[in-house]
């Protein structure tokens, strides 16, 4: 399978894994909101940020192929994903969680 490809089941599985996101991100909304002591509404920028943060990512994708082996980038894109859900469950802030999901939505 050429770069080119690798970068579309890519995109297929992100824009799966965005899908997955907000479905949990709307399930746990209001639960989130009220452990932040924030209003319910606030919890929809963290899906809009992480979504921006994920569309976003995916051009720059076929850059860093050009440097970067898919198997190393598949690696690093994995760690990447994993610190950053734990910085999500380790947050306490409504601002602390925006940073740890746009870290996901890049990773």
């Amino acid at each position: 399978m050429n770069k080119e490809w690798m970068v579309v089941a890519g995109s297929i599985i992100a824009a799966f894994s965005a899908i997955l996101g907000i479905n949990a991100m709307s399930s746990a909304s209001e639960l989130l909101a009220s452990s932040l002591s924030e209003p319910i509404y606030k919890m929809s920028s963290v899906t809009s940020f992480y979504l921006v943060a994920q569309i976003g990512i995916i051009p720059v994708t076929i850059l860093f192929l050009k440097y970067v082996s898919p198997a190393k980038l598949t690696f690093y894109a994995a760690i990447s994903f994993a610190t950053f859900s734990i910085l999500c469950a380790l947050s306490n802030t409504l601002e602390g969680l925006l940073v740890a999901r746009v870290g996901q939505g890049l990773s």
